[in-house]
């Protein structure tokens, strides 16, 4: 615990003693100016406060960041678990760095690791264009890069930094606001966002028969990875949503609903994009560029790529019947009002 206090510049330090009544803040590297996140850890202190006093005394480190930073080496956690099962052992020194190093030996990453793509290329990949299409049986299983190695070029938490940094060389527990399979920070709940629902047809959210539009819809700022000559902006997730959504070129592999649960799903159907994506998706970056490098011109780029338009309002949103959920630089914050909102919401994450 001392070593992440010593080393990490931007945490919060929470103690319970046996006598105070809750968790306190003893220690601070975070701005006084930065009252965003001082308001976020009130709000996670706030949630104990029922039950604070019987809480044990304890030490807890808390990162304000939207992003997980704790990246597990695969073989240390598997020798630290193996030696508090047993009493005894000891941690392997890291060697390697990289995002596989927090996969298992037989996993198709470490089997097969993804290339990066081009820096200069403007075409973002397609996830999983080469492989056998599959349903989902379980959503947990489908966001671990570990079974999943496109997704360690397809989304800003993991591109940003290449092929990824080096793993932490033990397993010191630091709670965060999000985290992914590949880390090791421990998730608190964070109330932010959190709305009731109950005010939704107030604010705008009408019920499911009063939508009238049936596309596909999402606004949002251009968040997730910054944009700079060195890095694979065009290939993060938000980027690669808005231009696979707003192409009119190619084709794409459609499946037709069954009439009935007896039918099978059969074949995909090749429909042009120009047909598609107009008629099914209303997606769109808001505001203008930001988290880009504006000296060496790539918030020109941006600008280029992309078509920003203004903000939806909520009874602008309330009217689609279909809304899209999206990870920004971290998790999504509007999720829990999206749920409430009597759409059915599409969830990438």
């Amino acid at each position: 615990m001392e070593e992440l206090e010593t080393r990490d510049t931007i945490i919060y330090t929470l103690v319970k003693t046996e006598s105070n009544t809750g968790l306190e803040i003893i220690h601070s590297t975070i701005p006084e100016t930065d009252h965003g996140s001082r308001r976020r850890l009130e709000a996670i202190i706030d949630l104990t406060k029922d039950f604070s006093g019987d809480l044990p005394p304890m030490r807890i480190i808390l990162a304000p960041h939207d992003n997980p930073s704790m990246h597990t080496d695969w073989r240390i956690k598997s020798t630290a678990m193996e030696a508090a099962r047993s009493g005894k052992g000891y941690l392997p020194a890291v060697t390697e760095g990289g995002w596989i190093q927090a996969c298992p030996p037989d996993s198709p990453a470490r089997l097969n690791p993804p290339a990066l793509p081009h820096v200069n290329s403007c075409i973002p990949m397609y996830s999983n264009a080469t492989l056998p299409k599959t349903f989902i049986a379980s959503h947990r299983l489908a966001m671990d890069p570990c079974q999943h190695p496109e997704l360690l070029v397809t989304h800003g938490q993991f591109i940003s930094h290449n092929s990824g940094p080096l793993p932490q060389r033990t397993m010191i527990p630091r709670f965060s606001h999000c985290g992914t399979l590949l880390h090791h920070d421990i998730r608190p709940p964070i109330p932010y966002g959190w709305t009731s629902g109950d005010n939704a047809e107030e604010m705008g959210d009408v019920p499911w028969p009063e939508k009238v539009d049936e596309r596909l819809d999402w606004r949002g700022s251009m968040t997730g990875i910054y944009a700079s000559p060195d890095s694979f902006w065009m290939h993060s997730h938000r980027q690669r949503l808005v231009a696979l959504t707003n192409t009119i070129e190619g084709n794409v592999s459609v499946l037709d609903v069954p009439a009935d649960a007896s039918m099978h799903v059969g074949q995909p159907r090749q429909l042009r994009m120009a047909r598609v994506n107009p008629a099914w998706t209303d997606v769109a970056f808001t505001g203008k560029p930001i988290a880009c490098d504006e000296d060496a011109g790539t918030c020109d780029l941006v600008a280029e790529a992309f078509e920003f338009r203004r903000s939806q309002v909520r009874r602008e949103e309330g009217k689609y019947k279909f809304i899209l959920d999206v990870d920004g630089n971290g998790w999504s914050g509007r999720f829990k009002r999206l749920i409430t909102s009597h759409a059915l919401i599409f969830k990438a994450t």
